[in-house]
């Protein structure tokens, strides 16, 4: 089964062997590795990237960074020399660039430089993390397309992780995309979501704003909270069937899975 996912975080999670054995047993799907660099010292992160760096040369993962903390003008240009795919300014706390989920800034000066540095070397900015004024302001100065790694949907679950129907609107207008994520405080009221909350989020976004600017970002490892029964990508079967059941053919399932990403990233060249 053909899957891309835009959010995993088994770099920051895993030690190296494991990962290594992680990535080996990948088949068919295609991840974005992000590094987690939140808690990680300016050494660790540079290691997990590396890591990140030998991996993607296998074909199978993508390298990403989320929350640029770290970043200095001194280190940006090492940064840079990793080609990661996106990168989140913040996470969920504010930095020197700007707001996260929880916090209360907007995008600093510091953050429109480095949001222009990094879209000239085609760097995509993640607004997953992003609370709604950095959001607004990076929307505002950006000539790319809006792009959130893994979220869900504000409208179905109230959550300062989640985006709103304006947000998605601005998203899909620009051409952008977003990443279903499957942390289950993001998509139920419940303790633990279900296959049945992710297509709840699927079908509300499909119904909205169409089946071309949506894919999944799952945050495997980054959350200790998944789906009942949603613990790795063979899981995605209980998806697709019951995607099926409320009537989206193989063509839309597909989109969703895999070529909606495929078709994002082929206009950003």
């Amino acid at each position: 089964m053909r899957i891309v996912d835009c959010h995993n975080d088994f770099l920051t999670e895993l030690i190296t062997k494991k990962c290594l054995k992680y990535v080996s047993k990948l088949k068919d799907e295609k991840v974005i590795s992000a590094v987690w660099t939140t808690k990680l010292s300016e050494d660790q992160i540079f290691k997990t990237l590396e890591l990140g760096r030998s991996f993607s040369k296998l074909g199978k993962t993508m390298l990403a960074i989320e929350d640029c903390h770290f970043i200095t003008p001194q280190n940006l240009s090492k940064v840079l020399s990793f080609n990661p795919i996106y990168s989140g300014l913040v996470w969920n706390e504010d930095n020197q660039f700007g707001g996260g989920a929880n916090g209360i800034s907007g995008l600093t000066k510091n953050g429109e430089v480095l949001c222009k540095l990094l879209e000239e070397n085609n760097v995509l900015i993640d607004l997953a993390h992003s609370n709604e004024k950095t959001f607004y302001d990076i929307a505002r100065i950006t000539n790319k397309p809006l792009f959130c790694s893994h979220a869900a949907f504000f409208a179905l679950k109230e959550h300062n992780r989640n985006v709103k129907d304006y947000q998605i609107k601005m998203i899909v207008e620009s051409g952008g995309f977003i990443g279903l994520t499957f942390v289950s405080e993001f998509l139920s009221e419940s303790k633990k979501a279900t296959v049945n909350d992710i297509c709840e989020h699927i079908a509300y976004f499909v119904s909205k704003f169409g089946i071309n600017n949506l894919g999944f970002g799952t945050d495997f490892f980054g959350t200790k909270n998944l789906p009942k029964g949603i613990n790795n990508y063979n899981d995605f079967k209980k998806i697709s069937t019951q995607l099926s059941k409320l009537g989206f053919t193989q063509n839309e399932i597909d989109c969703l899975f895999y070529k909606n990403f495929a078709d994002f990233i082929k206009n950003q060249s």
